[in-house]
This record gives structure tokens, C-alpha cells and sequence, in this order.
């Protein structure tokens, strides 16, 4: 047994005399330097992500004298991404440290302890370890599992390994579109960590890449620059760090084409000038014409007069035929005045005097777009504009017109 002993004692001063190191450090070991094997990235790398994490310059108890450290908080997440096959964190060891950090490694949760009892400000030491990793690219997480102080100060991965650029992976979750006329309205939860938003738009589903929004803060967008009857598709990017994460799920919407009528509303005798542009004198282009011309005239440069009671649709087509617009005429009387003003659903009933129950009335609205009138005289207003609601006796002639503004 002795000789044994002696041979194995012989053994090892072969082995440093020859200079190869048979020590290797643990986790508990102070270590100022990366042992032979591996490589040190400071807590300072712009590859690593930080929430709630605030860094310190300090002295040379650190390495390259910073550090990033926190208290009183569990909301605390450290991000990066390494190529390797082996993984240590360096921190502090003090007694009224978190004796509770999960550490996760491609989603497999580890944890260790930066609390120790008879510790107070070791600096530098090992506190985590992992060496059996497959030497491929690795996801890690560190979160503090309690509100106790937390530090890190360095990072040691193998000599052949790499700390990774960035890349912010949490990808906003539940966005939805919803149309809200005239505008198109994004919603979506927040992301932990995000610095801001980007949003993106097509008209073509599964390509969208067009960047219409960037620097959002908030987590609701309202996309004011769409047209009519055109769907579009979005997604959105979460942003940390100047990195972008992956696309969101893909929603889209689309404002439904108004078909509630445009109307210019004239009394008997009144006139009203239209044009096509601010400069009058481009009416001269234009061919103008009147489909009622008993109910309304208009003249070559646009010039609208109303006649008689009425609808009649004015409207303007330029030489070569690749412009027309038009827009309805409603002519009223002078005695006839607005008599009822609603906003959108609301009701009121309207009577033809006292003769309401001794006469068959039938009631018409003009357009049932703006309001609708049921059999026995209810009035609902629909939408945004200017209509009139007659009625009606047994033979059809119209008994008289109320005129109805909703708002």
C-alpha cells in the first residue's frame, strides 16, 4: 500500500513539474481569471439582456470592476444566447443574498445560491456550473425567485465557444385588428422587456413586410391610412436592444365601403358652386350635368340651382372620360325646415295630426341608409346624415315630409 501511496504522489509532481494543472476550480471557488479550458465574458457584453437590472462600476473586486445587481424585485430576467458545451456563472457569495435562483438552459431549469452562511462579499466565485452540454448553440435564462438581492458579474463559457448577438425572442402574443371606420385599430398583450414595437402591414396575406409604425411604446396602434373595401394584414415585432423578434401571429380587417349616400342639401332658389379643386378654374375641364334638371340645374363651371323638391345627381366627367364623381342634390322647401334631430340609434314616432287612427298612412323614408320609418311611423336613425320620411294615404299622395338629421 505504501508504494502505492508513493507512486501516486510521484505521479503528481510529474504532472506539475511537466506544467499541466491537475487542479480544477468548483462551484464555492473564488476565481479571478477563466481557467485554462475556457473563456470570460463580462456581465458588461452587449450580447447579454438585462430587465430590471441595474449596472454598477466599482473597484477591482469585480471583474473589470462592473457588475449588474438588483433587490426588493422578482420581476428580473437575464437573456443570452452561447455556442459551447460547458457554462459558469461568476458572482458574489453574502450571506443576506437569494439562496433561490432558477436558471434555465435551453428551457431546463437549474438552480443555485448566492445567499451563504459565513460569506460576506466573496467576490468572483463560481456559483453556477453545467459541463455536459452538446456543443451547440444554447438559450439561458436567470431570474431570482425572491425579492432578496441578486448580482452577476461574469459569465465563463469553453475556450472554443462564442456569446452570442442578441436576438429578443418573445414574440407579442393575442393581436387583433378590429375596424373601427374610418380607421383599423391594433391591440396586442404586452411583452416583458420590449423597449418598443414595429409594426407591419400588407395587402397580401403571409407577405407581410412593409413597415408602416416603428418606436411604439404602447401596445395599441391605430392604423389611420386605409382605404374603403381593402383588406389588410398585420403583424407586429416586439424590440429590445435594437433586436427585433420574430413576427406575431398574422390578423387582418377591412373598412367596409360606405353606401350611405353624399348629399348637398338646397332649399327652393338656393345656389351652391362645386368644384373639383380649390382652383375653380379647372371646372372648365369638366362636363357638368344634372340627371333631374326640373329639380336642379347646374351650369358649365358648376354651378348647382335648385329648382323644385327633390333628388336629381349632379355630376362632373373630365374630357377623356378617366375622371367622374358625382354627388346627390336634395332640394327642399323653404317652409319645410329640419324637425327632427337624432344621433346614431336613436328613435322617435312621428303622428300625421289627429287623423293617425282614421287614415291608412304609409310611411317612406328617402333613404334608408341614414333612417328607417316601420309601418306605423317609428323613426331609427342609422347612420350619419340628412334624409326626409313622408307619408303617404290610401291613393299615394303624400300627406307630408318631415325631415330628419342624424348626427
Amino acid at each position: 500500500m505504501k508504494k502505492i501511496r508513493n507512486l501516486v504522489l510521484f505521479f503528481a509532481m510529474i504532472m506539475v513539474l511537466s506544467g499541466v494543472n491537475v487542479y480544477a476550480a468548483s462551484v464555492g471557488d473564488s476565481l479571478t481569471s477563466p481557467e485554462e479550458g475556457w473563456k470570460r465574458y463580462d456581465d458588461s457584453a452587449e450580447m447579454i439582456s438585462y430587465k430590471n437590472i441595474t449596472k454598477a462600476n466599482n473597484s477591482g473586486l469585480y471583474y473589470n470592476s462592473t457588475y449588474h445587481y438588483t433587490g426588493n424585485s422578482t420581476d428580473v430576467k437575464i437573456k443570452f444566447d452561447f455556442i459551447g458545451s460547458k457554462i459558469r456563472i461568476i458572482g458574489v457569495l453574502h450571506e443576506d443574498y437569494t439562496r433561490n435562483i432558477s436558471i434555465k438552459i435551453d428551457g431546463i431549469e437549474y438552480h443555485y445560491n448566492q445567499g451563504a452562511t459565513n460569506h460576506n462579499n466573496d467576490y468572483q466565485h463560481i456559483q453556477f456550473e453545467k459541463q455536459d452540454l452538446v456543443n451547440k448553440e444554447h438559450t439561458v435564462e436567470i431570474a431570482p425567485q425572491d425579492s432578496k438581492r441578486f448580482s452577476i458579474d461574469a459569465i465563463d463559457i469553453d475556450e472554443n465557444g462564442e456569446l452570442l448577438p442578441f436576438q429578443f425572442s418573445d414574440i407579442p402574443l393575442n393581436l387583433t385588428a378590429v375596424p373601427s371606420n374610418p380607421n383599423i385599430t391594433l391591440n396586442w398583450d404586452v411583452v416583458d422587456g420590449a423597449d418598443n414595437y414595429t409594426i407591419l402591414r400588407s395587402t397580401t396575406s403571409s407577405a407581410v413586410d412593409t413597415v408602416i409604425a416603428s418606436n411604439i411604446t404602447e401596445t395599441t396602434y391605430i392604423d389611420a391610412n386605409v382605404e374603403p373595401g381593402v383588406t389588410y394584414y398585420y403583424v407586429v415585432r416586439a424590440v429590445k436592444d435594437g433586436a427585433e423578434s420574430p413576427n406575431s401571429s398574422e390578423v387582418s380587417a377591412i373598412i367596409k365601403a360606405s353606401d350611405k349616400k353624399v348629399k348637398l342639401v338646397l332649399e327652393v332658389n338656393r345656389q351652391k358652386q362645386l368644384s373639383v379643386t380649390d382652383d375653380l378654374t379647372d371646372n372648365i375641364e369638366m362636363t357638368w350635368t344634372s340627371s333631374d334638371m326640373t329639380i336642379a340645374t347646374v351650369d358649365a363651371n358648376g354651378k348647382v340651382k335648385a329648382l323644385k323638391l327633390g333628388d336629381t345627381v349632379i355630376t362632373c366627367t373630365n374630357k377623356d372620360g378617366s375622371y367622374t364623381e358625382t354627388i346627390n342634390v336634395l332640394v327642399v322647401d323653404l317652409d319645410l325646415q329640419l324637425a327632427v334631430d337624432l344621433n346614431t340609434g336613436e328613435k322617435c314616432r312621428l303622428v300625421v295630426g289627429n287623423l293617425m287612427n282614421t287614415l291608412k298612412v304609409t310611411w317612406k323614408t328617402d333613404d334608408s341608409t341614414i333612417a328607417t320609418v316601420s309601418a306605423k311611423g317609428k323613426v331609427t336613425a342609422i347612420s350619419e346624415g340628412l334624409t326626409y320620411i313622408s307619408a303617404l294615404d290610401e291613393t299615394g299622395k303624400e300627406l307630408g315630409r318631415i325631415y330628419v338629421r342624424v348626427r
